[in-house]
Formats: structure tokens, C-alpha cells, sequence
């Protein structure tokens, strides 16, 4: 019954955060106490660590966005050195065909 309980917290908490559900006028602690069958200490622990719950994931959150900036900008890195590379090829395959018409037309002159 208690992981339910916290369960049923966590989910009221982020359906409010995401602004699919309103505020209710009745406090979570009592919707627990009256669905559940809770007495004020499981009841107030449920609302602790459903809270507890959604502030570790607003910071995992902050966590992964750093994460993934860090690797777009990798990933960004990777192609503007890939380009580079491929742009120094592209001369140098330019160069070689420069000079093989040079050569033709020494050879066959």
C-alpha cells in the first residue's frame, strides 16, 4: 500500500508540473489518507519521498541536458574536423588530376 501511495503521489505531482492537472482543494496527505487507508505517519512519508522522487529527476534532468549539449558539441567538433579533412583530400585529389593533364600533355606532345 505505501509504494502505491508514493507512486500515487510522484504521478499527482507531475501530472500538476506538466499542467495537465490542476490543484486539488483537498491536500495530497488526505487524498492519501482517505484512498489508501493510511495513518498520518506512512501517509506523510509517501508525500516526503514522492517530493523527494520529483526534485532527484529535476536535477538528473539538468544532468542529461548537460550531457547531451556536451555531446552535440562533440559531434559538432567531429564534423567540422571531418570536413576539413575532406577539404585537404579534395585539394590534394585536385592537385594529382592538375598534374596528371600536365603530364598528358608533356607525354603526348
Amino acid at each position: 500500500m505505501f509504494n502505491q501511495a508514493k507512486h500515487f503521489r510522484y504521478q499527482a505531482g507531475g501530472r500538476e508540473l506538466r499542467g495537465l492537472k490542476e490543484k486539488s482543494f483537498v491536500s495530497i496527505h488526505q487524498q492519501l489518507k482517505q484512498r489508501y487507508g493510511l495513518n498520518d505517519y506512512y501517509a506523510n512519508s509517501a508525500v516526503q519521498e514522492g517530493r523527494a522522487l520529483l526534485s532527484a529527476q529535476k536535477e538528473l534532468k539538468k544532468v542529461y541536458m548537460s550531457n547531451k549539449k556536451e555531446q552535440i558539441n562533440a559531434v559538432k567538433r567531429k564534423i567540422k574536423a571531418t570536413k576539413a579533412r575532406l577539404t585537404t583530400l579534395q585539394k590534394i585529389k585536385a592537385s594529382f588530376v592538375k598534374l596528371m593533364w600536365t603530364l598528358r600533355y608533356i607525354l603526348y606532345d
